[in-house]
C-alpha cells in the first residue's frame, strides 16, 4: 500500500453496537487513499472481535488499557502515516465526500501546514438536520470563534497537518472540551481554514459526554480556566468574549442542578452566570429560575 495521504483516528470504548456505523461511513469515501486507526481505548465489549472483521491493509486495530479519549487519540496520532489526519469518534459518521471535499481544499491552498475544518449536521433518532454555518470571518480571530462558535468545533470536523501534531496534542486528565484547548493552542500560531460543505454527521443520544444529565458544563468550567489562564491567549480573548462563555457554562451548570431539583445549587449559578453577563437575552429567564427555585426550596423546607 502506497502512503496514506489521510490518516482517520477513531477512539472508541464499548461502543461495539454502534461502531459499523463510523467505519464503514470511510469505506464508502470518494477519496481512497487513507488509513483508519482505531484506538480501543480498553472496551469490555466485542470491539476487538468486530473491528477484525474490517482489519485489512487501511484498517489497523491498536487496544491500550483504558486512559479516555485523549490519550486514545494521542496514541492514533503515534501510529499515523498521513500527511493529513483526521478524527471520527466512534458515534458519528461522514458523508460518502468529506475526505474528497477535504482533499481539493488542500489542493487549492498549496498543501498548508494548517487546521482545516467543514461543515457538521446533528442525526437524532434517525433524522438528520444540516447545522447553521458559523463564519470564521465574522468573529475577532480564530480562537475567538472556536470560543463563540454555536456549533461546537469537534474533532470529526476537524483535518490537521500532521506537521501541527508534532507539535501539539490532545491535553490529557481533560474529559470536556480538551479539543477546544488543543484548537486554541492550534490557532496562535497556524491558519485556520473554513470548508461550508457539511460532510460531517453528529450522533446525539443518551450516551453523549454533552448530554446535560452528565453535568458537562463543569468539566467544561475546568476546560475554559485552562484557557483563560494561559498567557498566550490572553491578549487573543476579549473580556466580552470570556464574560459569555463563563455566563453560558454557569447557566449550563444552574440547568443541570435544576434537574436534580438542587435549588440552592440553581440559584448560586444563576446568579453567577448573571454577574459574567447582566444584559445577557436570558437573564429573564435566569431570574425567573432563581425565583421558582427559592419557591420550590422554602416549600420543601415546611414540608
Amino acid at each position: 500500500m502506497k502512503s496514506p495521504f489521510f490518516s482517520i483516528i477513531l477512539p472508541t470504548y464499548n461502543r461495539a453496537h454502534i461502531l459499523p456505523k463510523a467505519i464503514d461511513s470511510l469505506l464508502r469515501q470518494q477519496y481512497e487513499n487513507w488509513e483508519l486507526v482505531i484506538v480501543d481505548d480498553g472496551s469490555s465489549d466485542n470491539t476487538k472481535e468486530l473491528v477484525a472483521a474490517y482489519i485489512d491493509e487501511r484498517i489497523r486495530y491498536i487496544y491500550q488499557d483504558n486512559a479516555e479519549r485523549s490519550a486514545a487519540r494521542n496514541n492514533g496520532i503515534v501510529h499515523s502515516k498521513g500527511r493529513y489526519i483526521c478524527f471520527l469518534d466512534s458515534d458519528d459518521y461522514y458523508e460518502n465526500n468529506h475526505l474528497q471535499i477535504i482533499k481539493e481544499k488542500i489542493e487549492l491552498e498549496n498543501n498548508p501546514i494548517a487546521m482545516i475544518f467543514n461543515g457538521v449536521s446533528r442525526e437524532t433518532n434517525g433524522q438528520k438536520t444540516p447545522m447553521k454555518t458559523d463564519y470564521l470571518n465574522n468573529s475577532v480571530n480564530p480562537i475567538c470563534f472556536f470560543l463563540e462558535a454555536k456549533e461546537s468545533i469537534i474533532p470529526a470536523r476537524v483535518c490537521l497537518s500532521t506537521t501541527i501534531l508534532e507539535e501539539f496534542r490532545f491535553p490529557l486528565n481533560v474529559n470536556i472540551s480538551e479539543d477546544l484547548i488543543l484548537w486554541t493552542q492550534i490557532a496562535l500560531k497556524y491558519p485556520i481554514l473554513q470548508i461550508e460543505e457539511r460532510t460531517v454527521v453528529y450522533s446525539i443520544h443518551d450516551e453523549n459526554s454533552t448530554n446535560i444529565l452528565n453535568n458537562p458544563f463543569k468539566d467544561q468550567l475546568s476546560s475554559l480556566k485552562i484557557i483563560f489562564s494561559n498567557p498566550q491567549l490572553k491578549p487573543q480573548i476579549p473580556l466580552r468574549v470570556k464574560f459569555n462563555k463563563l455566563s453560558s457554562c454557569y447557566k449550563g451548570i444552574g440547568v443541570f442542578y435544576l434537574q436534580k431539583e438542587a435549588y440552592l445549587q440553581v440559584v448560586k449559578h444563576h446568579l453567577i452566570s448573571i454577574l459574567y453577563n447582566p444584559f445577557s437575552q436570558n437573564t429573564k429567564y435566569k431570574l425567573y429560575t432563581i425565583f421558582v427555585s427559592l419557591k420550590a426550596k422554602l416549600n420543601l423546607n415546611r414540608k
